[in-house]
């Protein structure tokens, strides 16, 4: 079996793999990212080169032989087909959906957002405070910046980035951390009437942070103890 990248799909598929195939190789280009962890039966190789006709050729050189199957997880380039390429909703590369203030309110028209962009972060916390956040401005009960300021803020994010279009909605802890919580504390300038009793954003709390440090910790000791058969009472209920 051989992969192909080694992001979050790349990394969760060859822990899984390696329960099933005789072996799994993964070709990358850089180091997986800091918060995944990685089975070590899982054999990292150099990036592809080309396919021959029965063998797969790496740019090291190495050739890999009875290879069954190839799962490319080289991740995907953005589409909003729904809308006009006149609309400039994504980067000329696709890299990006831009034109987005905090990675959510479109700035030339903030009715539309655009909800779930970041990526490398815990979804369900994270999006519940966009959610929270675009429920709150829609409603009136918070204010966006200036069209200027909101637009500053994109290329703010993009100088942080390098420029790298590819890096915009990337959030790897602990930015999530830092994003979920700039959402929390906006959130929670709404002193409107009621506000007590409208759903609560969540909270980075000094023990999640903690538990979101420690995860290639928590995750190593999950596949160890998983490989062992102590979870198999879970995967039988």
């Amino acid at each position: 079996m051989l992969l192909i990248g080694n992001g979050s799909s790349g990394t969760d598929l060859g822990n899984q793999l390696v329960n099933h195939a005789s072996t799994v190789f993964r070709s990358i280009r850089s180091a997986a990212p800091i918060m995944l962890y990685t089975d070590p039966r899982v054999r990292d190789a150099s990036p592809l080169k080309r396919f021959n006709t029965t063998t797969i050729e790496l740019e090291d050189g190495t050739i890999l032989e009875n290879i069954d199957s190839v799962i490319f997880c080289t991740g995907y380039l953005y589409a909003v087909p729904m809308f006009s390429r006149k609309y400039g909703f994504v980067s000329e590369t696709g890299e990006y959906i831009h034109h987005l203030f905090q990675q959510t309110f479109y700035t030339e028209d903030p009715s539309l957002v655009f909800l779930g962009m970041p990526r490398q972060i815990l979804p369900f916390p994270t999006f519940q405070n966009q959610a929270i956040l675009v429920a709150k401005v829609w409603d009136g009960k918070l204010c966006l910046p200036t069209v200027e300021e909101m637009r500053k803020d994109e290329m703010d994010r993009l100088e942080k980035k390098g420029f790298d279009g590819t890096k915009y909605h990337f959030y790897p802890f602990p930015e999530d951390v830092e994003l979920a919580e700039g959402w929390r504390r906006w959130i929670e300038e709404d002193k409107s009437e009621g506000w007590e009793e409208s759903m609560r954003p969540w909270r980075w709390t000094e023990e999640r942070v903690k538990i979101r440090t420690n995860a290639v910790e928590l995750k190593e000791r999950f596949m160890k103890e998983r490989s062992e058969g102590k979870w198999d009472h879970l995967d039988q209920s």
